[in-house]
């Protein structure tokens, strides 16, 4: 049985184990070395990346490659989540509105500069968690009747795939695949690959610019160009 003691001891130990583990990993951080001067890129590409390495708390002897699932953030990215939930925890904002609760306040100035990069204005921009929920989004959205076609490739992330099964399951519309050759020729194979399946009735063009099963690097802006021919959404 669990008395008041032994549970303010189990606390206790809790607390200090958590202050250590965050004491340990912000020493961790202390360590990391300044950004890299992007200048660096154009003189010696490998130096700069060896530099950008250095960011991240994986260890050395270590190459992580599934960064699409829980990948490793670098140390400033770090550094905001905990300045982040600081401030949070703080609850100090001035304005009401301002206040994390409601999840807008500051991201416009965020939003703001992301859409001159894309090229786009703030409101055509979500900001989510990941590209699963991003995806679940977009198939979520998009106005489809029975019969309308999605049209993807066979090396499609369960993440991108699924939601467009689920909307399939639930209001009856056709998800067909292109099956990519292995190894591909070049970007004209998949070009024709995917102008000879579209139909009349094909409503989306989803696909990875770089798959998940082979790592193939899919002509994004020609497939893109292709869908807006073919009178389709592209994703």
């Amino acid at each position: 049985m669990l008395d008041r003691r032994h549970f303010l001891a189990t606390a206790a130990s809790g607390v200090a184990g958590s202050l250590a583990f965050r004491g340990s990993l912000l020493a961790q951080l202390e360590k990391t070395p300044p950004l890299p001067d992007h200048a660096l890129l154009d003189k010696n590409e490998d130096a700069y990346w060896a530099e950008m390495r250095k960011q991240f708390l994986i260890p050395e002897d270590e190459v992580y490659l599934n960064n699409g699932t829980v990948g490793s953030s670098p140390a400033p990215v770090l550094h905001a989540i905990f300045d982040g939930y600081t401030t949070t925890e703080k609850m100090d904002q001035q304005d009401p509105e301002d206040y994390p609760i409601w999840g807008y306040a500051a991201w416009n100035e965020f939003r703001d500069p992301l859409a001159a990069f894309v090229g786009c204005n703030r409101d055509e921009i979500a900001l989510l968690r990941n590209a699963t929920e991003a995806n679940s989004y977009i198939a979520n959205g998009i106005d489809m009747k029975p019969g309308d076609e999605v049209l993807m490739t066979d090396q499609e992330h369960p993440g991108g795939e699924h939601p467009w099964d689920l909307k399939a399951k639930r209001y009856g519309i056709v998800v067909k695949k292109v099956t990519l050759p292995r190894p591909m020729k070049d970007a004209a194979q998949v070009l024709n690959l995917f102008n000879d399946a579209i139909t009349p009735r094909t409503r989306v063009l989803f696909f990875s610019h770089i798959t998940t099963f082979s790592g193939v690097v899919l002509p994004a802006k020609e497939l893109a160009a292709l869908a807006h021919k073919r009178n389709s959404l592209c994703c």
